[in-house]
């Protein structure tokens, strides 16, 4: 293995474990319910009461998910590493993973994320 393809799987390993922490965190604002009772009906309340964090979970694990398979394809049909990737890859992740995983309580935050999310999965 030549030091070229070693630094390019080092980049796409550094990538990977970006993408991989990013999804991970998105559990973070979803929260466990607190039921006072055993009673089924009070669960399900509760959980219903999460569906807002739940989707943004869904659609942020998506639009995650997607861009690390663009990502992936991409530097599948890399055949050498260049150090003028470097820059490039690191904005990348710092602008696409630090865009996710908004405060979905705020109605106006999530229908705006919704549609740029929605932007990000068509193209």
């Amino acid at each position: 293995m030549s030091a070229n393809t070693s630094q390019l799987e080092r980049l796409t390993f550094f990538s990977d474990a970006v993408f991989a922490i990013a999804i991970t965190l998105l559990i973070i604002e979803v929260h466990v319910p607190h039921v006072s009772g055993v009673d089924d009906a009070l669960y399900w309340q509760a959980l219903a009461e999460l569906r807002s964090s739940l989707f943004g979970f869904a659609l942020s694990f998506l639009v995650i998910g997607m861009l690390w398979m663009a990502h992936h394809r991409v530097f599948g049909m890399l055949n050498d590493y260049s150090p003028k990737l470097m820059w490039p890859n690191l904005l990348l992740l710092m602008t696409r993973d630090g865009q996710l995983g908004p405060n979905w309580d705020d109605e106006i935050v999530t229908g705006c994320c919704v549609v740029r999310e929605g932007e990000v999965l068509v193209t």
